[in-house]
């Protein structure tokens, strides 16, 4: 094994099938995962800071949260993605 080999359990939710190849992490599941991000984080973003969007009470602990609101569905997504690509294969 080379240096910049991927070691990883087989059971795990991405490992490396022929060496070069990341099963699962592709460009369609990511952006998928993106597409998830905008619209359920918008959503929630709308729900949960609506008086910090539109009252302009914005502060830097708000910017935090609205991010994290953002990564929280793209995680899930992603994940979510990986597994059921993994268990096709």
């Amino acid at each position: 094994m080379t240096k910049y080999s991927w070691h990883c359990k087989k059971d795990s939710a991405m490992h490396r099938d022929n060496g070069t190849k990341l099963i699962g992490m592709n460009k369609k599941n990511i952006s998928t995962a993106f597409l998830v991000a905008i619209i359920v984080g918008t959503l929630l973003n709308l729900i949960n800071s609506y008086d910090v969007l539109f009252e302009e009470k914005f502060t830097g602990k708000n910017a935090i949260k609205i991010m994290l609101t953002y990564m929280t569905p793209f995680c899930v997504s992603l994940y979510s993605s990986i597994k059921a690509t993994k268990q096709k294969a």
